[in-house]
């Protein structure tokens, strides 16, 4: 719920829904910094698409592989840029 009253969207979040929360532990593996870039990028979704909530159908596999790029992969990524 603390996640939901601090993300800048007109409307409420489904995150105290169990299948959005097992989903977003599924994506995440529970690691805290995961959550938190994956609910900020689904908070982006759902402002560009004017949905201004997030909805169960925005965390997806794909939104997941791009927030959650691993440590060693953005190093790599600076590296080469």
């Amino acid at each position: 719920m603390s996640f939901g009253s601090i993300l800048p969207l007109r409307k409420p979040s489904e995150l105290c829904q169990s299948r959005i929360r097992k989903r977003i532990l599924s994506l995440t593996e529970g690691v805290m910094v995961r959550i938190c870039r994956l609910l900020e990028a689904a908070a982006s979704d759902a402002i560009q698409s004017g949905r201004e909530c997030i909805e169960a159908d925005l965390l997806t596999d794909a939104l997941a592989a791009h927030a959650l790029v691993s440590i060693s992969e953005r190093r790599a990524r600076r590296a080469t840029a």
